[in-house]
């Protein structure tokens, strides 16, 4: 097991990007004029004056910015998970500031981007059309002490194909890491566990990243995986349910004025993800 975890974390980063196939870059954005808008605008009521370039900065505090474009989704994704990456700012130290973005397709409201939502995945129907996207960019406030302007930066827009069986395997080899990392060096479970993702890394074909063949090894090693972690004999007599959550903390972070813009984000995130994964249950409380 010399460096065994070293290597199984090295080889995770690796995964993480190569999850994605097929990416589509949108370079740029047609842009409004940052202002504190009244609640409840609307994408067909918003004025774009100018341009929104893949590096460019935008600056405010408790301010929006409306960015939208218009984007062919080949014909060819149909029946695909198509993933969306945005990564339009930044976050501050303690999660005390940072980008919160409404994402609309089409005029209506999708789901929320921001730090812990660079990745969206959209109807794999929109596939063979054209496809307006609108985001609502809030640039965040400073999360206490001096007012600050908030300066973020446009770095990333893309449309790819998620590769499911890669993504699969990245996050049960990213939770195979994490674990090993957190369990005593004498544990039992831990000696399994490296064995057992050690085993499944070995048959991924890292000659070509990112070919038919590599993709065609994860496949293999995803089988491979499931096939040694089913022999490895439990013995904690713990069983872990884990709940999600959302919530608004208006003495926190965000103003009065903010929180009916968080919950409408955060609620179209919430009815997209029941759309995309019917059989969980969720409860509002």
């Amino acid at each position: 097991m010399f460096f065994t975890l070293e290597k199984l974390e090295r080889n995770t980063k690796q995964l993480k990007d190569l999850r994605y196939r097929e990416r589509m870059e949108i370079p740029s954005f047609d842009a409004s004029t940052p202002e504190e808008e009244p609640v409840g605008k609307r994408p067909e009521s918003v004025v774009y004056t100018g341009t929104l370039k893949k590096g460019d900065f935008w600056i405010g505090r408790g301010t929006y910015l409306w960015i939208r474009q218009s984007v062919e989704i080949p014909v060819e994704w149909a029946g695909k998970k198509i993933a969306g990456l945005f990564n339009m700012g930044k976050t501050g130290e303690g999660l005390n500031s940072g980008f919160e973005g409404l994402i609309y397709v089409n005029g209506s409201p999708y789901c929320e981007t921001g730090s812990y939502h660079e990745e969206v995945i959209f109807p794999s129907e929109l596939a063979g059309t054209k496809v307006e996207l609108a985001i609502r960019l809030w640039a965040g406030l400073e999360g206490g002490g001096v007012p600050t302007q908030q300066t973020h930066q446009f770095k990333q827009a893309e449309l790819a194909v998620l590769d499911e069986v890669a993504d699969d395997f990245y996050y049960s080899s990213r939770a195979v890491v994490e674990t090993v990392r957190m369990l005593d060096e004498n544990d039992s479970i831990r000696r399994d566990l490296l064995t057992a993702m050690d085993r499944a890394h070995l048959a991924i074909d890292w000659r070509r990243p990112g070919s038919d063949a590599f993709y065609g090894s994860l496949k293999k090693a995803l089988e491979v995986w499931k096939k040694e972690v089913s022999r490895i004999l439990w013995t904690s007599p713990v069983t872990v349910h884990t709940v999600g959550h959302s919530h608004i903390d208006v003495a926190w972070l965000w103003q009065l004025k903010h929180t009916r813009e968080k919950a409408a984000r955060t609620f179209s995130t919430m009815c997209t993800l029941m759309e995309q994964y019917p059989e969980f249950t969720f409860v509002q409380s």
